[in-house]
């Protein structure tokens, strides 16, 4: 998928909350191709750090906020944007992250990853409460989803009702059973991608990034060796 392509799709889902301020894409334009992997957090928090989605990037290219971008300034002094205060990927939720990708032999600039729900908020329920803006955001993952056609969902944050996790569970065509294993869960979904192919993908849940935690385990729990998955499914 083009960057003209994916801001096309963006603009048409999201046109009644272009004036809102949010994050979109955490990893470049040209992640946003065939992957077994695929990342997702809730939103962003409402800290002052947020452009309007009207202004948000679709052309980086080798990157992730994860690891190049400074979560701890307000937008206002351009930190992230022109500057470089010194810290970029500073922050426990971005640390987090990159954990959890070494322990899958992942490399964050090469492995895509967004937010579930675009808009900031300073709490999980006034996004939830939304539901036109739940289902705009998830109109945009279906054509994202069909371009990569992951093997596994990586959900940031697992709790059972306002989290990354909870949400995909929703869009889970099958329903199937939920396992739950040191710390980790998991279950395989069927999505409805509209015109396109239906997608079977395992989904992943973890604890939420900005909390402690041990990543250690997580490549066993899904399968996987050496970050290789093994076949187990038709994508």
């Amino acid at each position: 998928m083009t960057e003209t392509e994916l801001k096309a799709i963006f603009t048409q889902h999201l046109r009644n909350y272009l004036n809102k301020c949010g994050q979109f894409l955490y990893s470049g334009i040209d992640t946003l191709k065939r992957g077994d992997f695929y990342f997702v957090g809730f939103n962003p928090a409402k800290d002052g750090s947020n452009p309007k989605l009207a202004d948000v990037r679709f052309d980086r290219l080798d990157w992730s906020a994860f690891t190049q971008q400074c979560w701890y300034c307000n937008l206002s002094i351009g930190c992230g944007l022109t500057t470089d205060c010194g810290r970029a990927g500073r922050k426990l939720h971005q640390r987090q992250v990159v954990r959890i990708m070494d322990e899958l032999g992942l490399r964050p600039e090469e492995t895509f990853a967004a937010n579930l729900v675009f808009v900031e908020s300073r709490s999980a329920i006034e996004v939830c409460n939304d539901a036109f803006l739940l289902t705009s955001c998830w109109q945009v993952h279906k054509e994202m989803l069909a371009t990569v056609r992951p093997k596994y969902i990586v959900c940031l944050g697992k709790g059972n009702y306002r989290s990354a996790f909870a949400l995909i569970r929703r869009e889970d065509q099958e329903q199937t059973k939920v396992i739950v294993k040191s710390g980790f869960k998991k279950f395989v979904a069927t999505f409805d991608l509209g015109d396109r192919a239906p997608l079977t993908a395992m989904v992943i849940g973890v604890r939420h990034p900005s909390y402690p935690m041990n990543s250690s385990g997580l490549a066993d729990f899904m399968g996987l060796r050496k970050g290789k998955a093994k076949p187990q499914f038709a994508s």
